[in-house]
């Protein structure tokens, strides 16, 4: 007869009938479990009283192997306080991991990072105590395929009044972030025949994996000039993916008519454009006027506005898309019934309307810093942002100099991204490290500035650059 005792951490097995000594069984095993790192230096074990009751033994048989034990130094035993173990030696098993190395102290400077220092955790806690109140509720029979009913009404609701679009709940689908949304979406049309998408580049990378891990074919669309999005929407892609997060110039997407392109293109070809909000930047609205007439899908997360942690997002897409969506979100992970009905009552208080105001003026301040600052302390170096995107451009000019530039930075212990690591190969006219400022504290920009400069000198400046050709200039103006 045996029996088996977990104590924390500890796992102890006493053979009854096996001729050793019960003493004699726990002294082995708990001096293996301390020489192979199972218990480590100053872990508690539980008392002689309490590991004799677990074990079903008299108190003195673990007195005999906690004292064994402590004679030859595994144990730290002592009147009154807990025992803890005490050995540290040099066998080779009992060597424990050295702790890392402390990381040198730098800033995320990944463009979309939100500032977890805002995070409105009191308005959130209260709102995830009204989810937890309300779980065993019969609203919750409203967790259908598409997400909980009450969520999806307020998600409508909130995208009506913030992006100007006209939705309903029946076309809202919950998620559980930006690349799940994006990939249901992109799965449905690959099933319904899609082979190719023209993606705005340059934008987040996560997108063209996505696509090409479905078989999708992927075709940058720059949006610099009309022209230039013309010729790709000629070829008569399945969808457009349009996303403002890695434009970095000052125009918005109608600057050149590239809105009234591709609207045309959608109305002519019965064509699907799909949208990306992060959620972080200030809506287009005259691009939402100009798609008002055309079919559209909206892909959003809460992960640029509040933080990766909750990981909500929606889909709003057409009503012949909805159905299909919906079953196949089915075969993914399901986003939390809790955080669902929180969020909806976080949007119906009004709460994340008023953390974006907040956000956007505060981001406004830091956008205006970083490029002065950055402006101040490389005059020689043209530096390009777009408001939308959280972040600013400091132009390399190639490839080669942005990883430079990126290696340099992240010895410094920042993290930080380049405009090539996101573009498509139709866009390969300019070049840089993208310096996000939404998680960039404001007296920390003149140090950022300052680091982003050294590495930029060290890097590159020391080299001769080459002048740039007439050709180039005509590229990027």
């Amino acid at each position: 007869m045996s029996r088996h005792a977990a104590v924390r951490d500890i796992a102890i097995t006493l053979a009854r009938r096996c001729g050793t000594p019960l003493s004699r069984q726990i002294e082995d095993q708990l001096r293996e479990s301390i020489r192979r790192g199972g218990l480590l230096p100053g872990h508690e074990l539980p008392s002689t009283r309490a590991l004799a009751d677990d074990l079903a033994v008299s108190r003195g048989v673990v007195v005999r192997a906690y004292t064994q034990l402590a004679t030859e130094g595994y144990l730290d035993l002592r009147q009154g306080a807990t025992p803890r173990v005490k050995w540290c030696g040099s066998r080779p098993e009992a060597r424990l991991a050295r702790p890392p190395r402390p990381r040198r102290r730098g800033y995320s400077l990944i463009a979309g990072a939100p500032d977890l220092a805002r995070f409105p955790r009191r308005q959130w806690l209260a709102s995830l105590e009204t989810g937890l109140g309300r779980l065993g509720e019969a609203s919750l029979e409203g967790l259908d395929r598409g997400g909980v009913r009450e969520l999806r009404e307020e998600l409508a609701a909130y995208l009506g009044r913030s992006r100007g679009v006209v939705a309903r709940p029946e076309n809202v689908v919950v998620t559980t972030g930006l690349q799940n949304g994006f990939e249901l979406l992109a799965s449905v049309l690959q099933q319904r025949g899609a082979e190719r998408f023209a993606v705005e580049t340059p934008s987040a990378r996560t997108l063209h994996r996505t696509l090409r891990r479905l078989g999708v074919a992927v075709q940058g669309m720059p949006t610099a000039s009309a022209e230039a999005a013309l010729r790709v929407l000629e070829t008569d892609p399945a969808a457009v993916v349009l996303s403002p997060t890695f434009r970095v110039r000052h125009e918005r997407l109608d600057h050149g008519g590239v809105a009234a392109a591709v609207a045309a293109w959608a109305r002519e070809r019965n064509g699907l454009v799909v949208e990306v909000d992060r959620g972080a930047d200030a809506p287009d609205r005259a691009v939402a006027q100009s798609f008002r007439e055309i079919t559209t899908a909206t892909v959003g997360w809460l992960g640029a506005t509040l933080s990766p942690a909750v990981r909500l997002g929606w889909l709003l897409v057409p009503a012949s898309l909805a159905e299909a969506v919906a079953r196949m979100q089915e075969t993914t992970a399901s986003p939390s019934g809790t955080e669902q009905l929180a969020l909806a009552d976080f949007l119906r208080r009004g709460e994340l309307d008023r953390h974006l105001r907040r956000m956007r003026e505060l981001n406004r301040a830091r956008h205006d810093a970083l490029v002065a600052a950055l402006q101040d302390e490389l005059p020689e170096i043209p530096i390009r942002s777009a408001p939308e995107g959280l972040q600013v451009l400091v132009e390399l000019e190639s490839p080669a100099a942005e990883e430079v530039v990126e290696r340099n930075l992240r010895i410094a212990g920042h993290e930080v991204d380049t405009l090539s690591h996101n573009s498509l190969p139709a866009f390969g006219a300019l070049h840089g490290v993208l310096v996000g400022y939404g998680s960039l504290p404001e007296p920390a920009i003149p140090a950022v500035a300052a680091a982003v400069a050294h590495a930029v000198r060290t890097g590159v400046l020391q080299e001769a650059p080459r002048p740039r050709s007439s050709v180039d200039r005509a590229a990027v103006s």
